[in-house]
């Protein structure tokens, strides 16, 4: 899936990749471990990302 997100100390919106596995439901998946994988791959703390969007590439 591809998703966008905003750092809010900075204000910059990033889009990135995350990789699921093929059989996963979107619609499943936790939005809290969402933000805790990019905001591991941005290196802050969850409380920085504000979720944009989300679009699953099927």
């Amino acid at each position: 899936m591809l998703v966008s997100y905003r750092l809010r100390t900075t204000g910059k919106i990033v889009g990135c990749p995350v990789a699921l596995p093929a059989d996963a439901d979107l619609h499943l998946i936790p939005i809290s471990a969402v933000i805790k994988c990019l905001a591991d791959y941005s290196g802050v703390a969850p409380e920085e990302i504000e979720l944009l969007d989300v679009w699953d590439e099927r």
